[in-house]
């Protein structure tokens, strides 16, 4: 008697586990295996990485082979909002809360443009005891075959006493993030950290015309820094924030930024502009009444958008 129920329940929790594991769909291919969108945005993933929840914002590492997104419940208290899924011989994991190992003493990591660094903000101290007295900091983390190593906090001149977000890095290894630092013309400005060495120095708010005296923020660079898409809230949009693109002149200084058009905004806001490594989608987010949304669309609009700007 003990015999067969042993071997009942054995066979009961097999069962339970191979309709858990089925009921996730096979998923293959780059992308996730889904359909390419076209000229119009249209909602990743859905019931996959986009769901019922707020998701906001994501970005591939690892040549395509990592995918990395948010997902939060407004008005919670989530410790682990984001979450990965692999590329594992050739089929993608279902999405897990990612393994950041919180320890404020961590050896240096090269900042190397190689498809494996993950920025993000991270209101804490620099002894990791507690919340920041000055607020946001850009904080760092690199994929490696053990999953993501240690994260540390980007020193100055990056990371000063005001808030800093959103980082973005070039292929060079330069980095444009958002700031309200001293001498911001509005709330959120861009600037930009040149890498020299090994480090970061020189680091400089970008001016006029891209930044305004309202909020310009969540900048997403160019692997060759050719353009620079943001999002903003200045007047003259359809909505809320709006994405924008500007373009780098051969001086070195850009072209007036344009609104990247109705095909792309909407009423609502529109932010955390990220194109993939490729070059092929424009990925973004709409935060429409009710839910947060993460959409992607053919990068071909930039290419559209270029020759309309005045070199």
């Amino acid at each position: 008697m003990r015999a067969f129920l042993f071997w009942s329940c054995a066979l009961m929790v097999l069962l339970i586990g191979c309709a858990e594991k089925d009921d996730f769909p096979v998923l293959k291919g780059p992308y996730l295996g889904q359909e390419p969108p076209g000229k119009t945005p249209e909602i990743f993933a859905p019931g996959i990485v986009c769901t019922e929840k707020n998701e906001g914002y994501l970005v591939f590492l690892n040549h395509g082979r990592v995918l990395v997104f948010d997902r939060w419940l407004p008005q919670t208290e989530e410790s682990n909002p984001y979450y990965v899924m692999e590329m594992r011989d050739g089929r993608w994991t279902r999405p897990r809360p990612s393994s950041h190992k919180l320890n404020p003493y961590d050896p240096h990591l090269p900042i190397t443009p190689d498809e494996r660094i993950l920025f993000f903000a991270l209101n804490r101290s620099t002894d990791g005891m507690g919340e920041s007295e000055t607020g946001w900091d850009i904080w760092m983390t690199k994929w490696t075959d053990q999953g993501f190593s240690h994260i540390r906090r980007l020193e100055e001149p990056v990371s000063s006493e005001k808030r800093d977000a959103w980082a973005s890095l070039a292929q060079n290894g330069n980095l444009y993030f958002m700031s309200n630092r001293d001498g911001s013309y509005g709330r959120w400005d861009i600037y930009k950290a040149e890498y020299e060495d090994g480090q970061y120095v020189n680091v400089q708010n970008i001016g006029h015309p891209v930044n305004s005296d309202v909020s310009d923020a969540d900048p997403a660079i160019a692997p060759d820094e050719s353009y620079l898409l943001f999002c903003s809230h200045r007047p003259g949009g359809f909505g809320e924030s709006d994405l924008y693109i500007t373009f780098r002149k051969q001086d070195g200084s850009w072209t007036t930024p344009q609104n990247m058009g109705p095909g792309i905004n909407t009423p609502a806001d529109e932010e955390k502009p990220y194109v993939t490594p490729d070059g092929k989608y424009l990925f973004f987010s709409n935060d429409a009444p009710g839910n947060l949304e993460i959409y992607w669309v053919d990068a071909k609009i930039i290419e559209k958008l270029k020759p309309k700007i005045p070199e």
